[in-house]
């Protein structure tokens, strides 16, 4: 995926210190409790829309124990490719063996635990459709993901991949705020983040709904209603500063990403001008480059188990 100049890969990579300021850790915290349980069988961790591998050094970091199976699926071939040298360059750093094999598989040694991963390009609802997969997973995981399917239709798939009592690490879920500071016009700023927000609202993938802005309050019915008890949640949003001027590590491409992707949306939109877009995304992205836009995006993480 491309956006304008900026790449998909590239923004994951840059979100990369966003996501760790925002994750919830009272909600990571459940996911690490249950991850320290023993298990005679070992553990099965699936992840969906991996991106390029951010989130599995974060599980795989924590102190887990006997053999776990690690399976990372992503639809793009671009953000597979970028997860293998991601893993790499962590497990070069971490672990005490790292070893290649099959396709996209790694055997890994971190402390008492003896890791597989394999990484697998695909379409996650194609995935199930064709393998038989159903209730043999012990975590599911989903990072910003969620906001992008239609809950009611596609949650309840999700549901049958655990196994029961299962559970369920559902992260960065957008919930319908995205602030830029400062503002100029504040009247047209906000007829420009509400027909941003309507975009989410109206999206079509594959001619059926995908998505909404305000994902992550709806999640609080949607995942009981597919057969997720919740058990934990709370905020992970997305806030990045000027430090002095400066964006922590790689957080400045991150928002002219940010910023693009925004425009990029309301390109044909029939209520925003479209001079008045242009102005505005170039003011934004000047902003950035003197290190003066704030940026915050209102998010939810949420822990819990399948419906026993």
């Amino acid at each position: 995926m491309n956006t304008g100049e900026y790449t998909y890969p590239r923004y994951l990579a840059a979100k990369k210190t966003v996501d760790d300021r925002a994750l919830n850790s009272r909600v990571f915290q459940h996911v690490q409790e249950y991850l320290s349980e023993e298990r005679e069988e070992g553990l099965n961790i699936l992840e969906i829309a991996t991106g390029i591998g951010t989130m599995i050094p974060r599980i795989l970091s924590l102190p887990l124990t006997g053999k776990v199976y690690y399976h990372a699926i992503d639809l793009s071939p671009d953000n597979i490719a970028s997860a293998r040298e991601y893993l790499a360059g962590w497990a070069a750093e971490n672990c005490e063996d790292f070893r290649p094999f099959g396709d996209n598989q790694f055997k890994l040694k971190v402390n008492a635990a003896e890791i597989t991963v394999k990484l697998e390009c695909a379409d996650i609802f194609s995935w199930i459709a064709d393998n038989m997969n159903l209730r043999q997973w012990d975590l599911l995981i989903a990072n910003a993901f969620l906001d992008l399917i239609d809950l009611n239709r596609q949650l309840p798939l999700l549901a049958d991949l655990l196994k029961p009592a299962g559970a369920f690490y559902f992260t960065i879920n957008f919930d319908g705020e995205t602030i830029f500071q400062p503002v100029s016009d504040p009247a047209f700023e906000k007829k420009l983040m509400d027909a941003y927000h309507k975009t989410m609202d109206a999206r079509i993938t594959a001619g059926m709904p995908s998505g909404d802005s305000r994902t992550g309050r709806h999640l609080f019915t949607a995942l009981p209603a597919a057969g997720f008890d919740i058990l934990s949640a709370g905020s992970s949003d997305w806030i990045v500063f000027p430090k002095a001027g400066k964006y922590e590590a790689e957080e400045g491409y991150f928002l002219h990403f940010i910023v693009q992707t925004v425009t990029g949306a309301l390109q044909e939109s029939s209520v925003i001008d479209s001079g008045r877009l242009q102005q505005w995304g170039s003011e934004r992205h000047q902003q950035i480059k003197n290190g003066q836009l704030t940026y915050i995006a209102h998010q939810l993480d949420f822990y819990g188990e399948r419906n026993k």
